[in-house]
């Protein structure tokens, strides 16, 4: 009973970054796409090229990423959190870790504020789903080992 208690705090806790990570993602979706556009005449070179490209990408799968954290975290279906996870450090991290860094020159303050924000949402997202998938697959197997033993 109390291992079930812990993954629902988990849970709650994971609601909450994800709850946040929407507001943080519309502020970074804004400032990128108005950075790329008033730089990109400043600077044009292959960085801005990429960098439109990595953040349209990443608008697109952040909306995917996010619906699938959701889904999974109040259904508490293992495939959906899954997913989350991969989609984060598969494709998002590796994504604001190349912005962060070919991009930091031309950063103002709130970009470079909401790409701080955005990495550290997405690492610590990843932990907690991590944790999360982990004790979740703990309470299946064990729901399964008790269906087992009454069925024998």
């Amino acid at each position: 009973m109390k291992e079930k208690i812990s993954n629902y705090r988990l849970k709650l806790v994971n609601q909450i970054f994800l709850f946040s990570n929407i507001w943080t993602s519309l502020i970074w979706v804004i400032s990128s796409y108005y950075l790329l556009y008033y730089q990109s005449e400043k600077h044009p070179n292959i960085n801005f090229t990429l960098a439109g490209f990595c953040i349209v990408v990443s608008t697109f799968i952040e909306v995917v990423r996010i619906y699938t954290g959701y889904s999974g975290n109040i259904n508490s279906d293992i495939l959906d959190l899954a997913g989350f996870l991969i989609l984060s450090v598969v494709i998002q991290l590796p994504i604001h870790i190349y912005l962060s860094i070919s991009l930091f020159e031309a950063f103002y303050k709130i970009q470079l504020i909401t790409q701080i924000a955005q990495l550290f949402l997405i690492l610590i997202q990843s932990i907690l789903n991590f944790i999360i998938i982990r004790k979740s697959l703990h309470e299946k197997n064990l729901q399964f080992q008790m269906m087992n033993n009454i069925n024998k």
